[in-house]
């Protein structure tokens, strides 16, 4: 069984750079407008928010969003990717108020466990031996395949591998990083691109895994 920590889905913006985690308290995103007076109430209340120097977390909103803050890494997470929107809106508000001269990029990133008509673990470790690299032929457990490109202006992660989900079920991160000095304009067209893109990514790696079932590939 899966850890029922593992989301099944989950759609990140991310911000790299040097950080001051103990500032990053509910009152704080209180005073720049990025919460509001109930969600502070609520996440207070809540015992699941913390600030220290080293890390901070802090959880708000409904659909729920969860922030955390790291010396060297800032993000904003949910599972629902309604919320796309609002997180964008809390990492503008975040950053334009900080004016850190040290950020080194933003990304953002969506990570779905996809269902397939038939064995994906299976097709993947197929997929992995077909390419004849000399790599251990034992019984699998897990396969990845990762690839980093350099597209105009940001570059782009994908990943694709077996999920802790089920056989059927395979896992997608699509990832992109973007230049520091683009996060104040992080609503313009960077997001409606990457969501579009991020969203045939993953309708493709469940057509190619139920093309490749169809062939009988998943040796059942």
């Amino acid at each position: 069984m899966p850890d029922p920590a593992i989301p099944r889905n989950a759609y990140s913006v991310l911000v790299a750079g040097l950080m001051n985690p103990s500032i990053h308290h509910p009152q704080w995103y209180r005073s720049i407008g990025a919460i509001d007076d109930d969600e502070l109430r609520a996440s207070l209340k809540s015992g699941t928010s913390g600030t220290t120097p080293i890390a901070s977390r802090l959880e708000f909103g409904s659909p729920s969003l969860t922030v955390f803050c790291q010396p060297g890494l800032w993000m904003i997470q949910s599972m629902d990717d309604s919320s796309w929107t609002r997180m964008l809106r809390v990492a503008s508000l975040v950053f334009a108020k900080e004016k850190n001269p040290t950020l080194t990029a933003f990304g953002l990133m969506a990570q779905r466990h996809i269902d397939t008509n038939r064995d994906a673990k299976a097709i993947l470790a197929a997929s992995v031996a077909k390419l004849d690299l000399g790599l251990p032929s034992g019984r699998n457990v897990n396969t990845s395949f990762t690839l980093a490109s350099s597209e105009e202006g940001f570059t782009l992660t994908t990943s694709i591998q077996s999920s802790v989900f089920g056989e059927r079920v395979v896992y997608g991160r699509y990832h992109c990083d973007y230049p520091a000095e683009e996060i104040e304009g992080i609503l313009d067209g960077r997001f409606d691109l990457f969501a579009s893109r991020s969203n045939e990514f993953f309708a493709d790696i469940a057509a190619a895994i139920n093309a490749r079932a169809e062939k009988g590939e998943d040796h059942e």
